[in-house]
């Protein structure tokens, strides 16, 4: 089988050092971070999120395992132009995943923008939150069977020839369909974070005038989440760009496999999290820590998202 020259520069990102370290972030970030902030969630009184926010994990966990199908099949050895079951079901997770991760975070911080409350009482969400955990799941199976329907139409177009993971290698849906969706979606929550970010600066400017005595001092770990994750949101966009424009290099790989540990290093050092597992310490129940620590997840939670799109 021949394998055009646009496609055989594609190889040359997929040696084993490079293997090794993408393989290691997805598994580490998306199959043993986060699963562990979900359980805790789950079995702990002391968590409390907000349903989209947790659904945008199980999103990223879906998304990691995407990618390393096809090492726990035992074929992810190295790079082959052989067509496999393994290789089309692979092909058609990784185009799902990735539009799926973007509308789980838009769907977070187009929550947030319609109920700054960001309320984490089940007795109080609307029907739309349902609808909102049901639709990155139906564009993840819409994008899925798309992939898998061309995969089996064109079985010659799907092989794992960068090393890394087995791809559809279709000029229209896998250059163009899917880059542009999760960019048009990265675009929407751009823009929603910086109306978000305006209005919190609005409102501390209020408060500010209205109440002068007031403490205004800003908290510095709000700070520096917020800025992780504006800067992290333009490099993710520069990846999808450079996918567009079918430029390939090392770096756009490493910062797609880094997104689930991202998420883990951001969303996993609330400090409600480390007081659930440090069970065996009493739990402080004084009302203004209660306050305060409510206070610190309703504004990580409000203001910032993660998300990725690299086919």
């Amino acid at each position: 089988m021949s394998i055009p020259v646009d496609l055989q520069k594609n190889s040359s990102v997929g040696d084993a050092s490079l293997r090794h370290a993408f393989i290691a972030l997805h598994i580490v970030g998306g199959q043993v971070g986060l699963p562990i902030i979900l359980l805790t969630w789950a079995f702990s009184k002391r968590v409390v999120r907000h349903p989209t926010l947790v659904n945008l994990w199980i999103a990223f966990i879906v998304y990691s395992v995407s990618y390393c199908i096809i090492l726990y099949s035992g074929q992810g050895d190295a790079a082959t132009t052989s067509y496999s079951n393994i290789c089309l079901v692979q092909s058609a997770m990784i185009y799902g995943a990735p539009p799926m991760s973007a509308v789980a975070g838009l769907l977070v911080i187009w929550q947030t923008f319609q109920e700054p409350s960001f309320s984490t009482t089940p007795t109080k969400w609307p029907n739309s939150v349902k609808i909102f955990l049901v639709l990155p799941y139906l564009v993840f199976l819409i994008f899925a069977f798309t992939a898998g329907i061309l995969g089996m139409l064109h079985p010659e177009r799907i092989y794992n020839l960068n090393g890394l993971y087995c791809s559809l290698h279709s000029a229209n849906f896998s250059h163009y369909v899917v880059p542009i969706f999760c960019v048009t979606v990265m675009s929407m929550m751009v823009i929603l974070e910086v109306i978000l970010v305006v209005r919190y600066y609005r409102m501390w400017a209020h408060t500010s005038r209205v109440f002068p005595l007031a403490s205004r001092r800003t908290s510095p770990s709000l700070l520096l989440r917020v800025l992780l994750f504006d800067v992290y949101s333009v490099v993710v966009f520069s990846v999808a760009v450079f996918f567009l424009s079918d430029f390939q290099t090392h770096w756009p790989y490493m910062i797609q496999a880094s997104v689930p540990l991202t998420a883990v290093a951001v969303f996993g050092s609330q400090a409600d999290l480390f007081r659930a597992w440090c069970f065996w310490r009493p739990a402080n129940t004084s009302s203004q820590n209660l306050l305060n620590s409510g206070s610190s997840t309703l504004h990580l939670t409000r203001i910032q998202s993660c998300n990725s799109f690299v086919p």
